[in-house]
């Protein structure tokens, strides 16, 4: 056999016990609980929210403000992450990332009351938190199961949230703002002990082409379909944001409302894990338009009916429904570009909406009053489909006048 012949072989070879180490379970779910433990901050933003303005430092633009530091650091560092996702070192990412995200915590603790402090370290808070999402995005997109794996990621996510949204009242009633950062870094620590399972790099050669065989550059249809990340990031969050605001007030007690919230969390884990069977027998495009629709049917609920009956199970619809959606719209993204670079620039869009709703939110309601909220993001989810479908019909008609080409 040649040399050449022999080198290829042994790239072959290499080639498949990487897609090996990124398919295994273990690696896997490395990167997804690194992953879930990230994103907590974004999960418990309405508890954050209320903490922040309950203790009277803040008023309630500030708060809002202050929550969307957080997400704006996400934004940030995912916008720098999809240019050198794919030259990172994955495992050492993570680890430095984890490292910056208990720090923050720490120096949140000291400079609670300081508003310019406090919002620099929340920004960076949120940029960590987006290196240890990134990782896990990067790593599923290269797998083979798109679909079940977002799914899984999701699934972790909830959990870890239902956990937080469960416990962080009780650690603010005893520590007051405080608590919410003690209980981040109690998440934050036990993760170092498993980031040496995260690989170091994915799937090298996915980033050489993108689908239309060009070098790194997205079509128009990728921007529409980002664009649509983003309304419906910002859509939900308009709601989700001040779902704890909601319930005070219509007379709820914070912890019934952090019970509620929790008890949602895992309605949204069953959204998921239905992905996980449902996978894309009947169509992705169908299920999400199924899902938007519940949500906006959900958010009116919320807004309309002040029965905690009817907030448990709009809250609840709503959490399903999302954590349903999401998986295949990042699906369809990953799928729509081999670079990998789309799937971590949604991470991007979905946070400048995540990040956008919390100020917004404080701007256009009143203490007490989020209709406007609830109408703001039911136009968003409306305006997210559209520009879902339309992307996803455009890519499919590029493909198909690429292959009737060749």
């Amino acid at each position: 056999m040649s040399d050449a012949a022999q080198d290829s072989v042994a790239i072959t070879a290499s080639e498949e016990a990487g897609q090996r180490r990124l398919n295994s379970m273990p690696c896997l779910m490395a990167s997804i609980v690194a992953g879930a433990v990230g994103s907590l901050m974004f999960l418990v933003t309405p508890l954050f929210l209320g903490a922040l303005t309950d203790g009277g430092v803040y008023s309630p633009r500030q708060a809002g403000i202050i929550g969307s530091a957080d997400l704006t650091g996400m934004f940030a560092g995912s916008v720098l992450l999809s240019l050198w996702m794919r030259k990172l070192n994955w495992r050492r990412l993570a680890t430095l990332a984890l490292w910056v995200f208990m720090a923050a915590q720490i120096v949140s603790i000291i400079a609670k009351e300081l508003f310019p402090a406090l919002l620099l370290v929340r920004f960076l808070s949120g940029a960590a938190g987006i290196g240890l999402m990134s990782v896990a995005f990067s790593h599923i997109a290269d797998t083979r199961h798109h679909d079940r794996n977002f799914a899984i990621f999701i699934v972790a996510q909830m959990l870890s949230g239902a956990i937080a949204t469960l416990a962080i009242p009780y650690f603010t009633a005893w520590w007051n703002l405080n608590g919410l950062f003690y209980f981040l870094l109690l998440a934050g620590g036990p993760i170092l002990f498993i980031t040496r399972f995260i690989p170091e790099h994915g799937n090298r050669r996915a980033g050489d082409l993108t689908p239309n065989g060009s070098q790194g550059a997205l079509g128009w249809f990728h921007y529409a379909m980002l664009a649509g990340l983003l309304l419906f990031g910002l859509g939900v969050m308009l709601v989700w944001a001040y779902v704890e605001r909601i319930g005070a007030a219509n007379g709820y007690a914070a912890i019934i409302i952090g019970q509620i919230i929790s008890w949602s969390l895992l309605a949204s884990i069953c959204g998921a894990l239905l992905v996980t069977f449902l996978q894309d027998k009947f169509g992705r495009l169908p299920l999400i338009l199924t899902a938007s629709l519940c949500i906006i049917t959900s958010m009116y609920a919320l807004a309309n009916f002040p029965q905690i009956a009817v907030f448990t199970a709009g809250v609840s619809i709503f959490a399903f429904c999302w954590t349903f959606t999401a998986p295949y719209q990042l699906a369809i993204l990953a799928q729509s570009d081999a670079s990998g670079r789309t799937i971590v620039l949604a991470l991007a869009m979905m946070k400048v909406g995540y990040a956008l709703a919390p100020a917004t939110g404080g701007f256009i309601s009143t203490p007490g009053h989020y209709d406007n909220n609830v109408a703001l993001g039911a136009a968003c989810v409306v305006g997210s489909f559209l520009l879902l479908l339309i992307g996803s019909w455009a890519q499919k008609y590029a493909v198909t006048l690429r292959s009737a080409s060749l």
